[in-house]
């Protein structure tokens, strides 16, 4: 995922009590062996955000 959909996911767990914070992109994106940016959440949140980002790509 990208800084930009990260972000819009982090907006819409926050909206929804959740705390959560994107990470950091690699510094060197040609030597990773994934891409993205990951989303976090703390442990106590996690049924909750998988809840909401399950509803809102179920919509898709």
């Amino acid at each position: 995922m990208s800084r930009v959909e990260a972000g819009v996911i982090v907006a819409a767990l926050r909206s929804a009590g959740i705390t959560a914070v994107a990470g950091a992109e690699a510094a060197y994106p040609s030597m990773t062996f994934t891409d993205g940016v990951p989303v976090f959440v703390s442990e106590r949140d996690v049924l909750a955000a998988r809840e909401l980002l399950d509803s809102i790509t179920a919509n898709d």
